[in-house]
């Protein structure tokens, strides 16, 4: 008898000790697009290498001059808009849809529904746009502990 009332006060104490380890709140993963003019485009094809900040040692970037350093694009098509302008786009690794509650242990109900990709517009052999389109997560998590060991929250809409 005494052995099991003294394992019922513990409990209480392993849920407060589960609880103080883990995470609460929701995160929405989606895509993101995001319109570049005249960014900085990196000498290599990575998702990462394109960047909204203006370098002044930037090179001029052609047609020809993606083919050079980017290689073959994953796809070219015509603009429906404007028959001058070819969109020229590379794909990466993919986008995850979905909601990931957290109580505790995170639920992760995700899917992968398309790529992370690159999309150039090239209008007469020169780059006038540029599209990024990524996975962005949004939502609010808080976690009683961090990686330092301070309580840490995310928020982002």
């Amino acid at each position: 008898m005494y052995k099991a009332r003294a394992t019922i006060k513990l409990v209480p104490i392993l849920v407060a000790c589960l609880l103080v380890q883990g995470c609460f709140g929701i995160v929405v993963d989606r895509k993101k697009t995001e319109t570049l003019k005249n960014p900085y485009i990196g000498y290599s094809p990575d998702i990462s290498n394109v960047d909204a900040t203006s370098w002044t040692n930037r090179p001029t970037v052609t047609a020809a001059w993606l083919q050079e350093h980017w290689g073959t694009p994953t796809c070219v098509r015509l603009v429906s808009t404007d028959p001058k302008v070819e969109q020229r786009i590379y794909k990466f690794g993919l986008i995850w849809y979905g909601i990931m509650p957290s109580f505790v242990i995170p639920i992760p109900l995700i899917l992968p529904f398309s790529s992370e990709k690159v999309v150039f517009f090239v209008r007469e052999s020169e780059v006038v746009r540029v599209d990024v389109v990524k996975g962005h997560a949004t939502g609010v998590i808080y976690a009683p502990i961090g990686p330092d060991a301070y309580p840490c929250s995310y928020a982002e809409w």
